[in-house]
């Protein structure tokens, strides 16, 4: 969306809590984390995938991200370790008021339109099912959005992984 508004010449800011853009690709760093889909689908119409591998590992994607936001002379919409605390439409005004706290602190912005492109994670809340007997368990439970272990930590040592999909694909080969 940036990358349209600002071709049409609009004004317009990006308003990202973490430290940089990225996302997943930027935040979670477990071992082997990569996309279960191909560069080729994922990449922006207006800059395409030019690396090698079709499924790339995070740092390939945050490479890739990198070069697109300079590609576009995207770096200056953002604002970065920016939060929206709150956004309201008012039908009078038409218009959004968006406040968000950030490093110039607490600042509205006001806009015509609003997109929503939190995805689908709460970082900082995220998911964990319960498991009868968990509370007994006297190992070490790790989610992969919170992963930091080191790999001498599961070293000769039963592990179980439980999940589905992408994460577990690529975690499990990597701690083998």
């Amino acid at each position: 969306a940036a990358y349209h508004l600002k071709q049409r010449g609009l004004e317009f800011a990006v308003l990202e809590e973490a430290e940089r853009w990225g996302g997943t690709w930027e935040r979670i760093r477990f071992p082997g984390i990569r996309s279960d889909s191909d560069m080729f689908s994922y990449a922006f119409s207006w800059y395409p995938w030019r690396h090698e591998h079709n499924l790339a590992d995070a740092v390939h994607v945050n490479k890739y991200l990198d070069e697109a936001v300079a590609f576009a002379g995207l770096a200056d919409s953002f604002r970065l370790r920016t939060r929206v605390e709150s956004a309201a439409w008012s039908s009078s005004d038409a218009a959004w008021s968006v406040v968000a706290e950030g490093p110039a602190g607490r600042v509205t912005y006001t806009a015509r339109f609003l997109f929503m492109c939190a995805g689908y994670y709460e970082y900082h809340t995220v998911f964990s099912p319960t498991f009868s007997g968990l509370e007994r368990f006297e190992g070490r439970v790790v989610h992969p959005h919170q992963w930091r272990p080191d790999p001498a930590e599961w070293a000769g040592k039963n592990v179980v992984v439980v999940g589905s999909g992408a994460t577990a694909a690529t975690i499990v080969p990597h701690m083998a």
